[in-house]
């Protein structure tokens, strides 16, 4: 898996209430019942896939929220709870590498989880595309967001392996690489479609909350 970009971002319609948010969403698989808890997925020596999660922290060393992700036959089950959120949307995703360091920085510039790496992603994917792209969070008034996913993009294994992972919440909205007054490249020859930017992270902005993904 390739290193997207540092800075990240997919867009779905949430059902929203005053207060938390919750959503059932599926990505590139089919909608299996709440219920069931069988798994088709194998770990590195043969066995079930373990359960793993996310305690999710701000930059600040508050607590933020947790994560937890366990396999549903051939898909993995994502179920967030967060807190401290200001209201609105949230880009949400996995990043390639367990390192949340709120004192990272980039090129002398201080970036709060930059440590993170970008999103996990298989190469020649672009954002929206991600494996480790799901879809935002909507947080209430109360500054609260809950959402429950299923995707086949990635498996649990894939999450413990090489440098691990993270789960990581966004500032700002996950665009999803769609916007309007960026289709279009000034100078000769215009150009539509979206920048190289925005294909890469979505532009979500700043990383709130990051959470190491471990074994529970």
């Amino acid at each position: 898996m390739r290193l997207a970009h540092p800075r990240t971002g997919l867009s779905r319609s949430l059902r929203a209430t005053t207060g938390a948010v919750g959503a059932l969403l599926v990505i590139g698989g089919s909608l299996a019942g709440c219920g069931e808890s069988g798994s088709r997925q194998d770990g590195p020596t043969g066995a079930p896939a373990p359960s793993v999660g996310a305690s999710l922290m701000t930059a600040k060393g508050e607590r933020a929220g947790s994560v937890s992700l366990r396999p549903v036959e051939d898909e993995v089950e994502v179920r967030v709870e967060a807190a401290g959120l200001e209201p609105g949307l949230h880009g949400f995703h996995l990043h390639e590498r367990g390192v949340c360091e709120a004192d990272a920085r980039m090129e002398g510039e201080l970036m709060p989880f930059s440590s993170a790496g970008g999103h996990v992603a298989r190469a020649g994917s672009d954002h929206g595309e991600h494996a480790g792209d799901l879809p935002p969070l909507l947080a209430g008034d109360d500054g609260t967001a809950t959402a429950v996913v299923r995707t086949g993009r990635f498996e649990v294994a894939e999450l413990l392996a090489g440098d691990g992972s993270a789960a990581m919440i966004h500032a700002d909205p996950d665009n999803a690489a769609n916007v309007p007054e960026r289709y279009v490249v000034p100078g000769p020859g215009r150009s539509g479609g979206p920048d190289a930017d925005t294909l890469e992270t979505g532009d979500s902005g700043d990383r709130v909350a990051c959470g190491k993904v471990e074994p529970r």
